[in-house]
């Protein structure tokens, strides 16, 4: 064979593979952010990636598709930053690797204000907030009875993308719950001989009355207190989560009104939790400062002074709270 003919085909050769490594290989694209919508195949993203201008060539994509063979391309929002070969968009979707928001839950929210949250979000789908606020299935996750979900989403940051759904972030939230309420603090809960529901109860309250951690296992142990002597907790959060609407003024009014979780009327812990606690509270329940105070009123500070005796909270109540020596 002629030294021309060899030379032509090995031009051809090194154009080819120059081909294959520019339309698989190279940096190519805008950049931006693509959707994956739920049931496309390799062949419609590949199509809309071209079009979207992050590849070169769609046949280009279909081929390397079919010869990594990527077990699933996950639906969602994925950001593909500029000059991004062929085979890392494949990987990012291979992985699921999508565009994810952070979803900040503070401790002490409710269901409702959670909710509020959610629906900025845009997670809010076909479904009501409010009915899922005694869903059975969800309610069943927690593996204990419940009469609804107030307590139990776990506060921290949660990530959520285009395709998160309301009843799924609720499941993180339990599962946060159930990670952090772990065994070793079920077994102090037995130990106390409170259950779970109560726990949690007492640990809503706690988180309501202040926002000053190191206070948290010393007014656990007032509220302890009041309960092993059979008092009533008088604690104005609980009649506040029990008032429908309520307009930020506390009066007199609502203190006598008998709803079930006013605890100036009735004995013992409310019907259940009145806010979603953190695990500092949930601890401060758990292993309250063991002290003989029965009382504990504002300094107007964020702290609180705290009492053994009603004439000496009474005192305190003129001093801090009126104004008075």
């Amino acid at each position: 064979m002629k030294k021309w003919v060899w030379f032509s085909l090995i031009l051809i050769l090194g154009i080819s593979l120059w081909d294959f490594y520019y339309f698989l290989w190279a940096p190519f694209g805008r950049g931006g952010i693509f959707y994956v919508e739920k049931g496309m195949g390799v062949s419609q993203i590949a199509a809309q990636l071209e079009s979207q201008g992050f590849i070169r060539s769609e046949l280009a994509f279909k081929l390397w598709a079919k010869f990594a063979k990527p077990k699933n391309l996950h639906f969602g929002e994925y950001e593909i930053p500029p000059l991004t070969r062929i085979k890392d968009i494949l990987t990012q979707m291979e992985i699921g690797q999508t565009r994810h928001f952070p979803l900040i839950i503070p401790e002490g929210l409710t269901f409702r204000e959670i909710g509020d949250r959610v629906k900025k979000a845009g997670l809010l789908g076909n479904e009501k907030w409010s009915e899922l606020f005694a869903d059975g299935q969800l309610k069943a996750k927690l593996g204990f009875e419940v009469v609804n979900l107030e307590g139990y989403l776990f506060p921290s940051t949660y990530q959520y993308d285009g395709h998160t759904t309301a009843p799924q972030l609720l499941e993180e939230m339990i599962e946060g719950f159930n990670r952090e309420f772990n065994q070793s603090l079920r077994a102090q809960s037995q130990a106390l001989g409170m259950s779970i529901p109560q726990v949690m109860t007492l640990a809503s309250i706690i988180e309501k009355e202040t926002g000053a951690a190191v206070e948290r296992p010393m007014i656990g142990g007032v509220f302890h207190n009041r309960l092993k002597k059979g008092m009533r907790l008088e604690t104005d959060p609980t009649v506040i989560y029990g008032i429908q609407n309520f307009d930020g003024n506390l009066t007199r009014a609502h203190l006598l009104d008998p709803h079930p979780y006013n605890t100036y009327v009735h004995p013992g812990l409310p019907p259940g939790p009145i806010a979603n606690p953190g695990l500092a509270s949930i601890k401060a329940a758990l292993y309250p400062v063991q002290h003989e105070y029965l009382f504990f009123v504002s300094k107007g500070d964020g702290t609180h002074y705290f009492s053994k005796t009603y004439d000496e909270h009474l005192a305190a109540v003129q001093k801090y709270q009126l104004g008075q020596k």
